[in-house]
């Protein structure tokens, strides 16, 4: 937002910059994610582990659809915010 008010250029890549660590961080989780996802299944009856922690992590019970609508519109802002830092394309 700070660019597109003051026009400068920093402030765009300065920004991509940060979008870019932050898709790093998202993929990275998104990788982490899978083999939780497609782990074993296990039959509901299933008796907890002691100490109270659960048998399926919380990550597994994300819906794929979320997942994917989540690294979708991150995607999309990333190219969004790249295409605001370079600009209108010059005429030919």
């Amino acid at each position: 937002m700070v660019y597109l008010v003051l026009e400068r250029k920093i402030f765009a890549w300065t920004a991509i910059g940060i979008l870019g660590g932050i898709a790093a961080l998202g993929a990275t989780m998104f990788l982490r994610w899978i083999p939780i996802y497609r782990g074993p299944v296990r039959p509901a009856s299933q008796a907890q582990p002691t100490g109270g922690a659960p048998a399926i992590p919380a990550e597994g019970n994300f819906p794929v659809v979320v997942v994917t609508a989540h690294g979708l519109l991150a995607v999309s802002t990333l190219v969004l915010a790249l295409l605001a830092a370079l600009g209108p394309a010059a005429p030919t």
